[in-house]
């Protein structure tokens, strides 16, 4: 049988969800690392242990979570925002895809898009930038899920009718391209659309409030009868962003209209954090020496950092 290895020092306390639970650390460049895949830490984890996943050159190609753990990677262009200045890699996968309910996702990028194949899926502070038209997958019974404080290049939801999901919390985010394909009676607020919204998808009773929103009117069919749309107070700021934005930082630059404040990604309770770095402590540094004497003493260095 395959032995849990386990980071065992004294701060995994601060980092696990409960006292009982295991934290796992993955580095697919670092031959100290304990695991170099996700999945192999996957593999040995129980309900509700936590997967570390540091940054790294290296994509870690597609990943499939078939347990419900919190992954947690160290946020996404952290060079760029200067949070770190060397080594600031994200943890990068290409298609993401959870078939456990409950499952938590935070401070991971992804250059392809993550699938959602159960309910309760918690995404946040995660960047998703991809090619597709859905950035974020939603697959048939996959409801009551939260997406919040991303930073996302394509629309959400799921491929045809017959696979309608429902009642998802969708709040804070930075959304290109933004479109909800067959997702109905959910919570859209406080996101920043810097794209127009596409009039042909809006969804089916769905609140959609206090959005800052690149256009100058709803779209035809947005706000209709027939799909009980509930759009109210939110902000059209016109044909704001002329460029084409790549990262957060470009969001940051604008200059918003002083009537603008109370709407978008960076109001609300839970406005957005730049680059995604995660509430939870990520492990930066990580310093263990090959061995120690008998009887003596093992000194492990870690630096941790961590947002609010």
């Amino acid at each position: 049988m395959k032995k849990r290895k386990l980071l065992t020092t004294s701060f995994i306390v601060c980092m696990a969800m409960t006292a009982q639970s295991a934290t796992f650390r993955v580095n697919n460049v670092d031959p100290s690392a304990p695991y170099a895949s996700i999945e192999d830490a996957v593999e040995v984890a129980l309900e509700g242990d936590t997967i570390m996943v540091e940054g790294s050159s290296t994509s870690y190609g597609d990943v499939t979570i078939n347990k419900r753990v919190v992954l947690i990677g160290p946020g996404y262009w952290l060079r760029e925002n200067g949070i770190k200045t060397e080594t600031g890699y994200s943890a990068m996968v290409k298609t993401l895809t959870t078939t456990k309910e409950g499952t938590v996702i935070m401070g991971m990028c992804s250059n392809d898009q993550i699938i959602v194949g159960a309910p309760g899926t918690i995404i946040q502070r995660c960047a998703i930038v991809s090619v597709k038209y859905r950035s974020i997958e939603m697959q048939n019974g996959a409801d009551n899920c939260v997406i919040t404080q991303c930073f996302l290049s394509g629309g959400l939801g799921s491929i045809d009718e017959e696979s309608t999901t429902y009642r998802h919390f969708i709040s804070n985010n930075i959304i290109d391209d933004m479109q909800l394909w067959y997702l109905n009676d959910s919570y859209v607020g406080y996101n920043t659309v810097y794209d127009n919204w596409k009039n042909y998808t809006c969804g089916v009773g769905n609140k959609i409030e206090r959005n800052l929103l690149n256009m100058t009117e709803y779209p035809l069919g947005f706000n209709n009868k027939k799909n009980n749309i509930n759009a109210v107070d939110n902000y059209f700021i016109g044909d704001f962003f002329k460029t084409i934005i790549k990262k957060d930082t470009d969001i940051r630059d604008y200059a918003y209209p002083q009537a603008s404040n109370g709407y978008g990604a960076f109001a609300g309770d839970t406005p957005y954090v730049i680059s995604g770095i995660p509430a939870s402590p990520i492990i930066e540094t990580l310093t263990v020496p090959n061995s120690a004497e008998a009887g003596g003493t093992m000194t492990i260095k870690v630096k941790l950092g961590t947002a609010k």
